[in-house]
Order: C-alpha cells, then sequence, then structure tokens
C-alpha cells in the first residue's frame, strides 16, 4: 500500500505560558473544509472542525497524561486515510497517540513499555 501525505501548516506561538502549535490545512472529518489541531494546555490539544462560513466548531479536547511540546498529523498506524495526531514531551520517551476516526473525535492509545530483560524477540 502506498503511504499518502497530506501537506499540513503548522504555526508555533512562542511568548507563551504554554509551547503553542497549532496545525491547519488538515481535513478531520472528510468534509472538504480546513480543520485545525492546536495545543491549548500543557497537557491538552483542542481539534476544531471548519464550517462553511470560515468559523471552527471544538470536536474533540485531546489530554496526555504528561505535558506535551509538540503535535504533528499524519495517518500514523492504520493506513485508513484518517488524519491521526502524535504529541511528544520533553523527554524523548513521552509519546502520545491518538486514532482519528473519520468524524473529527478521536481513540487515545495507550503507551505501553517493554522490558528488555524479558523481551525475548519475534
Amino acid at each position: 500500500m502506498k503511504a499518502r501525505s497530506t501537506k499540513l501548516t503548522v504555526e508555533v506561538l512562542e511568548d507563551r505560558d504554554v509551547p503553542s502549535t497549532v496545525i491547519y490545512d488538515v481535513d478531520f472529518n472528510k468534509d472538504g473544509l480546513k480543520d485545525m489541531a492546536a495545543i491549548t494546555g500543557q497537557k491538552t490539544i483542542t481539534v476544531s472542525l471548519g464550517n462553511l462560513d470560515g468559523s471552527y466548531t471544538v470536536s474533540a479536547t485531546l489530554t496526555a497524561p504528561k505535558p506535551i511540546v509538540a503535535i504533528e498529523v499524519t495517518d500514523l498506524f492504520a493506513g485508513d486515510g484518517n488524519p491521526d495526531i502524535h504529541a511528544s514531551g520533553s523527554k524523548s520517551s513521552d509519546n502520545f497517540y491518538w486514532f482519528g476516526n473519520g468524524d473529527g473525535t478521536f481513540n487515545y492509545l495507550e503507551p505501553f513499555k517493554s522490558n528488555p530483560r524479558t523481551f525475548r524477540g519475534f
């Protein structure tokens, strides 16, 4: 299956209490209108869907278990054409994922930890 990518526009807003990233030019609900995702709190991402009149309606508020510093949107895992959201924290091990359902809603993927001492490979 050929990987699909979407051109995204990202803005980083400086001089804020919370590092803020806004991603737009993405379509979370497949209606052809531009939607956006933004870091809106230390552990919070807000997803807003575009309306015909140019306004936005919040469709989801995603909460990470630890503070986040950056987000990206791509079809991460399923290859289903639905945009997913990846958030990263200040530590390289802090990665959080939400699968897009194609309707502006998301499912959180619980992080898991492997123990290298017990992992025996495939």
